[in-house]
């Protein structure tokens, strides 16, 4: 599906475009745009998402880390660890 369709969508709610959009930028290797719209499809309670913004913010908290950002990279270290406990959570609930 074109971009600026599934853009519109995700926009208007759609949390499956949301993570389509997530996949399409980290297919790419563009983290920080995945990253973007994994956290908003996560923050709708979405268990992939959850999972997969957990993992995109890892990433791109190693490669701010790399380019000597700290700040930056403490902080989206902070974002995937509270969606790791998040996902932790919603793990123990299914049990």
């Amino acid at each position: 599906m074109n971009r600026e369709i599934l853009t519109e969508q995700a926009n208007g709610g759609d949390v499956q475009a949301m993570i389509q959009l997530g996949r399409d930028f980290a297919s790419e290797n563009n983290f920080f745009d995945a990253a973007e719209w994994f956290d908003k499809a996560a923050d709708t309670g979405n268990v992939y998402a959850i999972d997969m913004a957990m993992r995109v913010n890892a990433v791109n908290a190693n490669m701010l880390h790399t380019m000597g950002l700290w700040e930056r990279s403490c902080n989206t270290w902070s974002k995937a660890l509270n969606y790791a406990s998040a996902y932790e959570v919603i793990a123990r609930e299914m049990m």
